[in-house]
Order: structure tokens, then C-alpha cells, then sequence
């Protein structure tokens, strides 16, 4: 009901002021291409558009983080300043009455918080009971680098896969794709294992999973505590086969709303996102004296 209503009243202004590289432009064509095609579907789909920001719900800020990485940050400086103020002026009035709060930036690259096809992959087929690849970019990777990597064959656990060895094609024959949450939000990895039909193995202290406040994630994913790591191998198989079966169908059916579609699809990837915006929009009151009071 709340993304049926979504459709029919849901209004985004979209900022005209900037230039491309960074404004109004983005990568359309590696792990960062949402930013770019976002920015270009928001241009096309006109039906959530309006140009009179009286009556917009909220504010779409079209930059991409990617292109501010190559274009404004100096590289090796650890300076994000320049990122910074790039993103916000005090020109803008519909920012500035609100400090913000009913705006909203798309970023797929890690530095976005600085700025403020497979198929799918039956049981019978899946030869390997969990995969993990990938570096160290957090706390949790190590533990699980240290308890499971070249330790078992039913676990394949690398930091580095063997030369030779197709990532993708080792989840589509792993049964489980592990986790392990990392210093930011940016990692592909968990879409990357829905879209390969692989079932994610969470592993986090505190991840704030992909629109969780309309999928039940527990119903086509595993979740595991950090003390839990050592006792992988054993969680994953006492699950029974009919469980594992009932997982996966459902990873297949929620793989649509991670899907990209030109031009957009109901359901898709470009209507979750604004449809996770329109639950989260505040309520927002502005006074004369522009004092801002959140509801």
C-alpha cells in the first residue's frame, strides 16, 4: 500500500545548478554505475518529477561521489574538504531551511558519507557449502580470514582468489555467500550473491541492511554473530535441506527488487530507492524565524 501510494503522490525536485563531470553526470558501466544511471532515470522519469519545489516532498542532490573522487579530491591528501563543499552552499534556500533533512544524495562509492547477468543456481548444482573472497576492509573480515581461510574445503575462504578462479562463477556454485560487514556501506557483494541465486551469510555488529523496512531479510538470508564465526561450518549444515530450498526460491524472488531495468521497471532497483526515501522523508515544519522543528 505505502509504494502503490508512493507512485501516486511522491514529488522530487531535482537541483538544476552544477555542471557535469561531477553534477549531473555519472559512471553508468562499473560498481559505482547506480549513481550515474539513478541521476539519468530521475531525468527521464518525469512522473516523479516536479519543477515547483512548493510542492516537492523532497530535494535530489544529482552529483556523483565517483566523479568527485576523480575529479575534486587530490589524491593521497586525506583531505575530503573539498568534497564537502562542493556538495552544499548556502545559496540554496530549500536547503538551507531545513539544514538539509529533506534532501537526499545517491552514493554507491565508501566516501559517499564524507559527502554528507547470472543465472540462477540450483541445490543440486551448488558443490561448495560458503564462499567468501575479498579484502580487508574491516574488523570482521580478519576473524573470519584467520579461522576459515585455507582451513576447509566445504568453506572456501579467500582474501585472494587463486589465479583462474571466476568469482562470480564460484557463487553460482556455492550454496552460501559469507558477509562480513566492513568499515562502510558500499561493498556490491551481498547484491552480487542475490543476483548470482547465492544465499547471504550476514555477519555484522551493526549493518543497516538494504531496504529492511520492507524486506524480512531473515526469511532469505542467514545471520551470524561475530563470536559466532568458528562455528560456521556447523550452523550452515544443520540447516536442513527443505530450509535451504525455501531460502533460495525466496533469494530469487527478492533479486527483483535489486535489479536495474531502461526504463524502469515496477518494483526495481530505481523504485526501491525512492520508495525507501518516500518511508523515510521527515516531516518537517519550517517557521519564519527559520528555526526547524523534526517531527
Amino acid at each position: 500500500m505505502s509504494y502503490l501510494e508512493m507512485e501516486k503522490q511522491f514529488k522530487v525536485f531535482v537541483y538544476k545548478e552544477g555542471e557535469p563531470p561531477v553534477f549531473h553526470d555519472g559512471p553508468c558501466k562499473s560498481i559505482y554505475s547506480m549513481e550515474g544511471n539513478f541521476m539519468y532515470m530521475m531525468d527521464v522519469d518525469t512522473k516523479f518529477q516536479t519543477d515547483d519545489p512548493q510542492k516537492a516532498h523532497v530535494f535530489y542532490l544529482p552529483f556523483s561521489v565517483a566523479k568527485m573522487v576523480q575529479f575534486v579530491y587530490l589524491w593521497d591528501s586525506r583531505d575530503f574538504s573539498p568534497i564537502r563543499r562542493t556538495v552544499v552552499s548556502q545559496k540554496y534556500p530549500y536547503w538551507n531551511r531545513s539544514l538539509g533533512a529533506d534532501h537526499f544524495m545517491l552514493a554507491c562509492h565508501d566516501w559517499g558519507p564524507e559527502a554528507s547477468f547470472s543465472s540462477p543456481t540450483s541445490s543440486s548444482r551448488s558443490s561448495i557449502l560458503a564462499f567468501f573472497a575479498g579484502g580487508v576492509h574491516g574488523p570482521i573480515g580478519p576473524i573470519l580470514l584467520e579461522h576459515w581461510e585455507g582451513k576447509d574445503e566445504d568453506i572456501k575462504v579467500h582474501k585472494y582468489l587463486p589465479k583462474g578462479v571466476d568469482y562470480h562463477e564460484m557463487m553460482r556454485s556455492s550454496k552460501y555467500c559469507i558477509y562480513p560487514s566492513g568499515y562502510e556501506v558500499a561493498s556490491p557483494r551481498i547484491v552480487e550473491a542475490l543476483y548470482n541465486g547465492c544465499i547471504p551469510v550476514l555477519i555484522s555488529k551493526s549493518y543497516v541492511l538494504p531496504f529492511r523496512d520492507v524486506l524480512r531479510w531473515k526469511a532469505f538470508s542467514v545471520v551470524v554473530s561475530v563470536d559466532d564465526i568458528p562455528r560456521l561450518k556447523e550452523m550452515l549444515t544443520n540447516i536442513s535441506s527443505r530450509q535451504h530450498i525455501r531460502l533460495q526460491r525466496r533469494v530469487l524472488q527478492v533479486r527483483r527488487h535489486f535489479e536495474f531495468h531502461s526504463p524502469p521497471k515496477r518494483f526495481d532497483i530505481f523504485h526501491m530507492i525512492l520508495h525507501s526515501i518516500w518511508l523515510r522523508r521527515l516531516n518537517v515544519r519550517i517557521s519564519d524565524d527559520r528555526d526547524v522543528m523534526f517531527n
